[in-house]
């Protein structure tokens, strides 16, 4: 079986061939949290092969060129901060509803990525307390992988959510699934944000339509109000995110110039 790097390599120079509009989605090679994500919904063994890829060494090696790692969601987040962010929150919290849910933390205006680049966690975030089991995660709950399943076992495209924003009572009554769960455990990783960073905001974005994603906020946002206490907490500010679908890849995109040639320091 070809390597990692042999497999990530030729799909670079695909890459490389392709008109630049198609760019907007560009292959993203996670980090070893979101290969040990995948794994839990791979086949077995499916993902072996990645737990001791060196994908920075594999790849600089193969293109002579430097190599940037960031956790996609994590590149989420610097995109929010360089080029969205609009109302300029010096320091906030940012959830990202994707495949699998994901975080970043900004602090001071720059990604903060933590000692051992996993700031902005959440997908972790336990869900409930337990003395007798292993607690769930937020990822099992809060991630758009379930909606696509459902949405594929309804006999829609898996990504149907992430175009269409007008739907009709079959798919009003999916998506309305997913988030009546979706929402409060979100809601509860922001309550625990709040608590711990005292931001100036809570982002939330995702891959799925904008008028979704509002969604998203305004369900959070209800489930906040209705089923959290917020005494000895400031008040949570909740904002959408600017960049949808295209974050992550706009922070991978942006991640290299900024880390070579900009004058601000973003990471």
């Amino acid at each position: 079986m070809p390597s990692v790097a042999n497999r990530i390599c030729v799909n670079a120079n695909t890459l490389i061939m392709i008109p630049f509009e198609e760019y907007i989605r560009p292959a993203r090679y996670s980090d070893a949290k979101q290969v040990s994500y995948m794994a839990a919904i791979a086949p077995h063994g499916a993902m072996a092969d990645w737990a001791d890829a060196d994908l920075v060494k594999d790849i600089s090696q193969a293109f002579v060129l430097p190599v940037s790692i960031l956790n996609d969601a994590s590149a989420a987040c610097l995109a929010e901060i360089a080029v969205g962010n609009t109302e300029k929150h010096d320091c906030f919290a940012y959830f990202y509803v994707g495949t699998f849910i994901g975080g970043g933390i900004a602090i001071g205006g720059r990604l903060f990525k933590g000692k051992h680049g996993l700031a902005g966690s959440i997908a972790s975030i336990p869900t409930s307390a337990t003395s007798d089991s292993i607690a769930t995660q937020l990822l099992e709950d809060a991630s758009i992988h379930y909606l696509e399943q459902a949405a594929k076992s309804a006999g829609l495209e898996e990504d149907f959510f992430c175009h269409c924003g007008d739907l009709n009572a079959s798919a009003r009554a999916i998506f309305n699934t997913w988030l009546e769960a979706a929402a409060p455990k979100i809601a509860f990783a922001a309550v625990s944000a709040q608590g711990f960073l005292d931001p100036d905001a809570i982002v939330i974005d995702s891959s799925l339509h904008p008028k979704l994603t509002i969604e998203i906020v305004e369900a959070v946002r209800t489930a906040l109000l209705s089923h959290y206490d917020h005494r000895g907490l400031a008040e949570i500010k909740l904002v959408s995110g600017e960049n949808g679908f295209s974050a992550r890849a706009i922070g991978s995109g942006i991640l290299p110039f900024l880390t070579e040639f900009s004058l601000e320091s973003y990471l």
